[in-house]
């Protein structure tokens, strides 16, 4: 069951894979049916025979509620996926920008990320681009975010096609991911595999995922994320010893190894 859920009613050998945690780190980012739903699937995890997080940090929250032993819990690490645009950049007609990837939700921490912006040296010269569907108070998040920014110094282009994104991470001067919580962060690793430098959430997640080939800032401090951003934007030195570093990260993920890991468990059960 590769959703959090275990169904009622399940009498053979079964294995759930649990993504993320923020219903229970930030439950109110999370409406009453997204609530009610995850604590239905938490309780149930201890009728599961295997548990499988996809990162320490969901592993860690998991193990300190007592909702599965650690004998039955495995991490297994997810990888990137999209295809990246690595063609020369010469003919494009896009000015620069930085780039923001994740559903338009409260946990992704959207208003904060738009006044730190708006705070930096580089929006003078650069939009933030921003991908994403509209999620839970989208709508109003969106509509706080326009009613500071009369400039349109933050852009909102929905939900994109995968070819449209891997352009994007390809030309992009910067990923920023401000999130609350993840449970793993395929944004910040799909962003390292195409080189583009990240300022990331100083959060369980991010670090684990990045080790380090990144600039953090905390979620909560807007000047703080905005001095991060113009940091790597203002120094090349800088943003090509991350981007370097982040190729570097990247390469160690693939989705083979994660079909063996997975496997694996699966294996145990037969």
């Amino acid at each position: 069951f590769p959703d959090h859920a275990l169904p009622d009613g399940v009498r053979v050998p079964s294995v759930v894979t649990v993504h993320d945690v923020s219903f229970l780190t930030h439950p109110s980012t999370h409406n009453v049916n997204s609530r009610v739903f995850y604590s239905r699937a938490m309780s149930r995890l201890r009728c599961a025979d295997e548990v499988i997080a996809v990162s320490v940090h969901v592993r860690n929250h998991l193990l300190e509620r007592r909702l599965v032993g650690a004998e039955r819990l495995s991490v297994v690490a997810e990888a990137p996926t999209l295809a990246v645009d690595a063609a020369p950049h010469s003919g494009d007609s896009l000015a620069p920008f930085a780039l923001m990837v994740g559903t338009i939700q409260p946990r992704k921490n959207h208003a904060r990320a738009a006044r730190a912006w708006l705070h930096t040296r580089a929006s003078r010269d650069m939009r933030l681009f921003v991908v994403g569907a509209l999620g839970y108070q989208g709508g109003d998040i969106v509509k706080s975010i326009r009613k500071c920014d009369p400039k349109s110094r933050v852009r909102f282009l929905g939900r994109v096609s995968d070819a449209t994104l891997g352009r994007l991470y390809s030309r992009a001067r910067l990923l920023l991911q401000p999130s609350l919580d993840e449970g793993f962060g395929l944004p910040v690793l799909e962003a390292m595999r195409a080189g583009l430098p990240c300022v990331a959430a100083d959060i369980g997640a991010l670090r684990e995922i990045t080790d380090g080939a990144a600039v953090y800032a905390d979620p909560l401090d807007v000047e703080e994320m905005a001095s991060a951003i113009d940091r790597v934007i203002d120094n090349p030195d800088t943003s090509k010893l991350i981007a370097d570093a982040g190729r570097v990260r990247a390469a160690g993920f693939s989705w083979a190894q994660t079909a063996k890991a997975t496997v694996a468990v699966y294996d145990r059960l037969r």
